[in-house]
Formats: structure tokens, sequence, C-alpha cells
């Protein structure tokens, strides 16, 4: 028997370089509404409160492994405190293949960057990074996630607003510049990977976000209708963590978009070395025996927004009482025929 743990604070304590800190309110509240999720990935699992990633622990049955959404330091502190079997990769490793500095510099190694991404690391390198961007551009934090902890402008050079923002995390970590397309489409690729074989992977997901870049619903899709550039450029950053020994689930989000009236692609938009929704979609097909052409749309509305009609909720299982506000929408045969709006 397995316990899980739905540590989504995740990104939240690598970005503070490991170190237990209080979680923000309405992280500890998304921990806990999805609590029981990843029984998609362990049926029989025994959920843990979002409480026990700062070592909180419930009674616990010693000897029994732990499986969290990702694992950082004080995740394996506490569950070795706490007596449970942790299969854990390298936390250095993990905490390096998640910065989005990795991801930026596997693409420029693979040749796969855009002209005018670059890393900053003082405001001066900064303002003459963003007059090279003839166009609109977004600065992100290595650990920034579902579009927190990012600024963006239309063109030009930074806001006060953005420079006040820059100074402060420059003190710690250099920062991610990249131009910022016109979204046309994303897709998410999953993997496990295992110390002693290739890369195994499970399959892809269309993703829809918010323009702000939060997830708001996916879709698990047959691979060959995902642009075959994005996959080719997730199968290397599978690859690459894995040569560099990382084991575990891994995910790369992709994206295809439009750049000066061009199409352009980010193969390794974000390289996640834990569990993600696309890959827990993924496992919710398998848990309903669906055939490979058929599949269910996960939407995750705004907290304030009505439940989309036809919407049903996950099962009980993995959401008990629908806490998680995730509804299930029928998936056409032809899985680009429509698309879920988000603002």
């Amino acid at each position: 028997m397995t316990y899980v743990l739905t540590n989504l604070d995740f990104e939240l304590t690598w970005s503070r370089d490991g170190s237990p800190s209080p979680i923000p309110r309405v992280v500890r509240r998304f921990s806990r509404d999805f609590q029981s999720i990843l029984r998609l990935i362990a049926p029989d699992a025994t959920p843990l409160p979002a409480s026990a990633a700062t070592g909180d622990f419930p009674a616990v049955s010693p000897g029994r492994p732990l499986l969290p959404w990702g694992w950082t330091p004080p995740v394996l502190r506490a569950a070795h405190a706490a007596g449970l079997t942790a299969h854990a990769p390298d936390l250095p490793l993990v905490q390096q293949l998640t910065s989005k500095l990795f991801s930026h510099s596997l693409e420029i190694d693979l040749g796969l960057a855009m002209d005018g991404a670059t890393t900053v690391s003082s405001l001066d390198e900064l303002r003459a990074a963003t007059s090279a961007i003839p166009g609109p551009w977004l600065l992100k934090h290595p650990f920034g996630v579902s579009g927190r902890h990012q600024h963006r402008s239309p063109q030009g050079p930074p806001s006060a607003d953005t420079l006040r923002w820059a100074q402060r995390h420059l003190a710690n970590t250099p920062l991610v510049l990249e131009p910022l397309l016109d979204n046309i489409d994303e897709f998410s690729f999953h993997y496990e990977l295992s110390p002693d074989a290739p890369p195994r992977f499970l399959g892809a997901c269309d993703l829809h976000t918010s323009s702000g870049g939060t997830l708001r619903g996916l879709r698990p899709i047959p691979s060959h209708l995902a642009p075959q550039a994005l996959r080719r450029g997730a199968d290397l950053a599978a690859d690459a963590a894995s040569h560099l020994g990382y084991f575990g689930p891994l995910s790369v989000d992709t994206l295809r978009g439009q750049w000066q009236h061009s199409l352009a692609i980010r193969p390794l938009l974000e390289i996640n070395p834990r569990f993600t929704f696309g890959r827990l979609a993924i496992a919710l097909s398998n848990w309903l025996d669906l055939p490979p052409d058929d599949s269910l749309t996960w939407v995750h509305p705004p907290r304030a927004d009505t439940p989309p009609p036809h919407g049903r909720p996950l099962p009980e299982e993995v959401d008990p009482s629908g806490a998680s506000r995730t509804y299930l929408l029928p998936y056409p045969k032809n899985p680009r025929a429509s698309r879920i709006t988000s603002t």
C-alpha cells in the first residue's frame, strides 16, 4: 500500500532553494482540493493531507512507499522522519531540470532557441536585451508555474513595475527573457524514466491555457496529432534528463505560435520532473478503459465561473465530493474540432 501526497507547492519550494517555508493559502487550498488525485496513478493509495509536505504527517505505517506530486527536500525529509520508503531521484538534479534556466540552455544547445531568447542577470542586461526584441516579450522567474512569477510587455523597454519586480528577484537568480508568441496551440508530452531503460513515452495532451498562462483545460490526443517538431524536441529533453540520471515522471510543455507574421515553435517551453495534470489525464483514460482514439476533456474553470454545461466531475475515488472543481466533457472524434475558450 502506498501513500500519495499532492504537494502543489513544488515549484515554490524550489524557488526558495528547497527551504521549508509557509505555503500560501491558495496553494494549500489547491493541494487540499486535489489531495486524492494521485490515486489515478496508485488506485489503492492512501492520500496524505497537504500539510505533510512540510513535515506535519498524520499517523502512518512505517515502511510503506510515498508517491508525491514531486520530490523536494522537505518532502524527502518528512518521508524519512515518518519511516516511509522514498524512491526519490537526486534532488539537486530535480531542481536543475525544473529550472527554466536549464530548459533555456538545452534549447540553445539543441539549436532550438528563438532569436532574442536569453538570460539576464542585471537591470542593464534586461534593458539591453528587451531593446533587441522587435515585438512583445516575456520575462520569467526560473521557477514560475502556471503563469505566475512572470512579467510581459507588448514591446520596448521594461516598465517601472517590471524593473522593481526584476530587481527583487535578480538578487537571487538570473531571469529568462524570451519573445512572446501569439499562441496558436500548446501540447504536453509525457514520459516515465527509469534508471535502466530509455524513456518510455506515455502520450500527449492538447493544453488550453488562459491569456496569462494558467491551465484551464486539457485532453489526451493520439500523439500523431501533435506537431512532430514539438514531439522531437520533447523526446530530446526526456533523453537529456535520463542521461543526467533522473528517473520518475517527466512532462514537457511545448507551444506553437505566430511571431512577426511567421510560424514559430517552442519545443522546450517547460520541463517538469514531477506529475502533471496532463499525465493524470492520460492515467484517467486508462482508468476508464477508453480506446486510444477516444477520451475526455478536463476543464478547470475559474472558481467564480459556473460549471460547464454537460460537465461531470472526476471519479469519486480521486476527487471526493468534486472538491477540485474539475469537470469532464465529451471528447469529439475529431480532437481539433472544438476548443475550450478561456480568458
